[in-house]
């Protein structure tokens, strides 16, 4: 089988011509740039140190919203209930099958939702480990039953 022959190229196609610099006019002065540099704003002066921190105050964003979104909630008042007990119980229980542990502190039904979740704050802080607000109990990752019975027979602070 015979090949055809090719006809031959109408032109090469044209090569751009790389050596024209096709910003060179583009000059601040020709684009209005030639302002004075504005001044640094001032520095802000360094907050205020809070006179004494409330126990709102150290509650995350989360929290905030949800004590302002219950907030007209109130609280339940039963005639016949018995006295609140003042002592906490705390027990080590595991999430799943051999999971990881998570220490229950119960007991503090006298609390009401804000001072529950400035307590929780608190031992956040003191034992520098998840800490969270469960229906009337704290949850606190990890086995920490020493340190919280310590923390709760020396106080708070």
């Amino acid at each position: 089988m015979r090949r055809r022959p090719q006809p031959p190229p109408a032109q090469a196609a044209a090569k751009p011509d790389f050596r024209c610099d096709p910003f060179a006019e583009l000059t601040p002065a020709a684009l209005g740039l030639n302002r004075e540099p504005e001044p640094p704003p001032a520095k802000a002066p360094p907050p205020k140190p809070a006179e004494s921190a409330t126990p709102e105050s150290r509650l995350s964003r989360e929290d905030r919203e949800l004590l302002e979104a219950f907030a007209d909630a109130g609280s339940l008042t039963f005639r016949d209930a018995p006295a609140p007990r003042s002592r906490a119980r705390i027990r080590l229980i595991r999430h799943g099958r051999g999971g990881r542990p998570c220490t229950v502190v119960r007991g503090l039904d006298e609390m009401d939702l804000t001072a529950a979740m400035a307590l929780a704050a608190e031992l956040r802080e003191a034992l520098h480990t998840a800490v969270r607000v469960v229906e009337g109990t704290l949850e606190v990752d990890g086995d920490h039953r020493a340190a919280l019975d310590e923390w709760f027979s020396r106080g708070p602070g």
